[in-house]
């Protein structure tokens, strides 16, 4: 735990009593985690009141301390560190890696949130992957972040993780149309998965058999297999 400066830039000395109220100046001087306040930033995305109000809420749940596991529970599913071990859990062929999708989202998890962060651990893998250590500073990660990546890196091919990055950027304007929790859930167990899954023998003939399905029913089926 450490506390912390704050500098904060506003329009006027009004706006700033405004967004810091006498218990966010106190939360703020509270000791904290600095993965807990990293935390707390990527949910705020950028909005001071969000912060601020995640912090106050934090604070409270930890006993007047910031601590990473008050946010975690403060924020339900969907924090990095679950998502993290979520990437790792697809090595194991077996159900673990959907139920624990499943629990992720039954907790709360944003499934836009969801998506966009499993882009950015896959960008960051391609990333390691490509150039090394070196790119670690440049991304200014904490330390467990960096050890995530350089841990995990070595599970993935640079094509895969490319793979990878393509299918989530192309499930985000479906998650912020409002894609259903339980449909994106089989759809990552699904698709994500394939780095893993089994690999048909060269000179495989593939026989398909469809009659008056959809055309993005088709597309999605082909979509997969072209993944796996």
């Amino acid at each position: 735990m450490a506390t912390m400066p704050i500098v904060l830039i506003t329009a006027s000395p009004h706006e700033a009593t405004q967004l810091l109220s006498p218990k966010s100046i106190e939360c703020l001087a509270k000791p904290f985690d600095l993965d807990a306040l990293r935390e707390i930033a990527r949910h705020a995305d950028g909005a001071l009141r969000d912060a601020l109000s995640l912090l106050e809420q934090a604070a409270s749940l930890g006993g007047g301390e910031v601590s990473k596991d008050a946010v975690d529970r403060l924020l339900g599913g969907g924090t990095l560190s679950e998502m993290e071990k979520w990437v790792s859990s697809l090595k194991e062929e077996d159900v673990q890696p959907f139920l624990f999708l499943d629990r992720m989202f039954r907790k709360g998890a944003s499934p836009q949130r969801v998506v966009e962060g499993v882009f950015l651990l896959f960008r960051n893998l391609w990333a390691v992957k490509r150039w090394g250590k070196p790119v670690l500073e440049a991304l200014a990660l904490s330390e467990s972040e960096e050890a995530f990546l350089e841990a995990e890196s070595g599970a993935w091919t640079q094509d895969q993780l490319s793979d990878m990055m393509q299918y989530c950027s192309k499930l985000i304007p479906q998650v912020r149309a409002g894609l259903r929790t339980d449909v994106l859930s089989g759809l990552l167990a699904a698709s994500l998965g394939t780095p893993f899954a089994f690999d048909p023998p060269q000179g495989s003939v593939l026989f398909l058999d469809e009659v008056g399905e959809r055309p993005y029913r088709l597309d999605r089926l082909l979509t997969q297999l072209r993944l796996s």
